[in-house]
């Protein structure tokens, strides 16, 4: 089995739910965790629980419905972590609008940076 320890884990709906669960059982496994949901005191909650297993939490209240939410998740991921080793996309909901134009914050992320580094050896977002 792949140890979790010190691997960076995005979770979104990280607060209730699925969601909660697979965070605290992630913080368990020594996860790096990166909890998004909509509701930020339900979060904290869980980020706060986390944090007595977990070596490192960053949370962010977005609504991944809104435009530029995933932006700013990738942002953040990139400039606290500077790129992840999973996701866990729990979101009850994420982007409005057909699926064809729906924009996932990590699958963004990546496209943005391989957009602007298309030389391999210059991309920096994975953790490899």
């Amino acid at each position: 089995m792949i140890s979790l320890e010190n691997r960076v884990v995005v979770v979104t709906g990280a607060s209730q739910g699925i969601g909660r669960a697979i965070a605290l059982g992630l913080a368990k496994k020594k996860a790096i965790l990166f909890l998004v949901a909509r509701n930020g005191s339900a979060l904290q909650e869980v980020a706060d629980i986390a944090r007595t297993s977990s070596p490192r939490v960053m949370l962010q209240a977005a609504d991944l419905a809104v435009d530029g939410a995933d932006t700013e998740i990738a942002e953040s991921l990139g400039q606290e972590f500077g790129g992840l080793d999973g996701l866990v996309h729990c979101a009850g909901a994420f982007s409005k609008g057909a699926l064809e134009t729906a924009s996932m914050c990590l699958v963004y992320a990546h496209w943005t940076l391989k957009r602007d580094h298309p030389n391999p050896s210059e991309r920096s977002f994975s953790r490899r």
